[in-house]
């Protein structure tokens, strides 16, 4: 991968919660997939929405739809 193409991952991954959290899934179960719903982007939506301000959120998705991985993991760490 040229230098470009790394550049240009790289601010993606900087800029779109779920892009990052996608990236991170891969690192983290690489043996599994990850296949964005719609009750990721809603999450993705809410988190970022809510930066840099002091909200209470609750968020309800279906069981096993990644929410913690997306709360506790993703989100921190972007």
């Amino acid at each position: 991968m040229n230098h470009a193409a790394v550049a240009q991952r790289d601010a993606i991954l900087r800029t779109d919660l779920l892009a990052f959290a996608q990236g991170a899934f891969a690192v983290l179960y690489p043996n599994e997939t990850f296949s964005s719903e719609w009750c990721h982007e809603a999450i993705a939506i809410v988190l970022v929405s809510s930066q840099e301000k002091r909200v209470r959120q609750i968020i309800n998705a279906p069981p096993r739809s990644l929410k913690s991985f997306l709360v506790s993991v993703a989100w921190v760490a972007f």
